[in-house]
């Protein structure tokens, strides 16, 4: 895994998450990575490589919710885990494929695609991204990582 890459991308991540990246009703100013996991996992797996998994309904992460994260060469990868008040159970975990995350409609309540591409064009427009032209973007640092 490339640590200079995954630093470079906490850095982004706390400048650029919005609410408009955030799960509905999720966004918290104070705590900007809260429901930002699913949508973070894919722009991880975009820029890192290695697996994106799932756990849902675990007492770790809210009985009814659901969180994403990272596996990458074997390394637990999970750049929300902030927004939780204890550990994560990662190994309740299971695999996910990650495009079928990418390609989920717009449409819907939980705007899955639309929330992936608003993330994915802000972090390319503060660093390499493959596939995207950076246009430059002014902004400021928030506080999860």
């Amino acid at each position: 895994m490339d640590a200079a890459k995954l630093d470079q991308l906490k850095d982004v991540l706390n400048r650029v998450w919005a609410e408009d990246t955030c799960y509905p009703g999720s966004w918290n100013k104070d705590i900007p990575c809260k429901g930002q996991c699913e949508p973070t996992a894919c722009v991880v797996q975009d820029l890192l490589g290695g697996d994106i998994y799932k756990i849902v309904g675990d007492e770790s992460i809210g009985a009814k919710g659901a969180h994403f994260f990272n596996v990458i060469d074997g390394e637990i990868v999970d750049l929300t885990a902030a927004q939780f008040d204890g550990p994560v159970a990662y190994g309740k975990g299971y695999k996910v494929e990650g495009l079928a995350l990418r390609q989920l409609r717009t449409h819907g309540r939980f705007n899955r695609k639309q929330r992936y591409e608003n993330l994915k064009r802000r972090v390319a427009e503060v660093m390499d991204y493959p596939g995207i032209v950076a246009r430059g973007l002014n902004t400021e640092k928030k506080g999860c990582l």
